[in-house]
């Protein structure tokens, strides 16, 4: 299945998902990668150019890489049926530390709940 670190689009989805862990069956917890920088949206964090993986192991180029690519600080819970998703890109292993200095203290939640109490 897929790993920490890959980066995911699914058919029902706007933004690429950066896959975290499976919660169950039918959830996984992932983090959303957007253009919008941190002075539009405090809780986005920017990455770097080394936190992208440029090839897969075939040598293929990846559809996602870094682009002034920022993420949404949280740990979001993601529903399955939003697939199938494909894999599209990956973090490497030095964007994947980046990413748990940052989660590491939140707890899932689903992107209307976090919608409605931040309005």
């Amino acid at each position: 299945m897929y790993k920490k670190g890959d980066i995911l689009l699914g058919e029902k989805t706007n933004h690429p998902i950066i896959y975290l862990n499976k919660e169950d069956d039918y959830y996984f917890n992932g983090c959303i990668i957007t253009h919008s920088p941190t002075s539009s949206y405090k809780n986005n964090i920017s990455f770097l150019p080394e936190h992208f993986e440029m090839h897969d192991e075939d040598d293929n180029p990846y559809r996602i890489i870094y682009d002034n690519s920022h993420f949404v600080n949280l740990k979001l819970i993601k529903k399955t049926e939003w697939g199938p998703f494909n894999k599209v890109g990956k973090l490497s292993r030095i964007g994947i530390q980046y990413l748990e200095k940052y989660l590491e203290k939140d707890d899932s939640t689903e992107w209307r709940a976090y919608i409605s109490k931040n309005k």
